[in-house]
């Protein structure tokens, strides 16, 4: 089994975008990381060793997803999980956020393009 170590703010744990994160990770083919008894034994040990708790379980995964708060700003524990992961040579994956929010239409991608200089 595929592990991924889901990184994420905490006030989405319990939440519905929670629920939403886990299928979206297993319809990729990973398993959710930690969770369950897993999930607990690294919070216990949370509260004596603080975010090192959590580096074992990220690189003990076969890749990283994260999400980043709704603003697309990422706090400084799921920065330290990313940078964790890069140095330990796992992938990291953001999960898409405000998607229609962000969508342009034909022609503002045109006018993006040119902007950057492709067109």
């Amino acid at each position: 089994m595929k592990l991924a170590y889901y990184a994420r703010p905490i006030s989405v744990d319990g939440s519905p975008q929670e629920t939403r994160d886990h299928d979206l990770i297993r319809a990729i083919g990973y398993e959710p990381y930690p969770i369950g008894e897993a999930k607990e034994k690294v919070l216990a040990l949370y509260k004596t060793a603080g975010m090192l708790a959590f580096k074992a379980s990220v690189e003990d995964s076969d890749i990283l997803v994260f999400r980043a708060f709704p603003d697309g700003s990422i706090g400084a524990g799921v920065a330290q999980e990313i940078g964790w992961a890069i140095d330990a040579g796992i992938p990291v994956v953001e999960f898409p956020r405000q998607v229609a929010r962000r969508t342009l239409s034909v022609d503002e991608t045109r006018e993006m393009l040119k902007e950057l200089g492709q067109r």
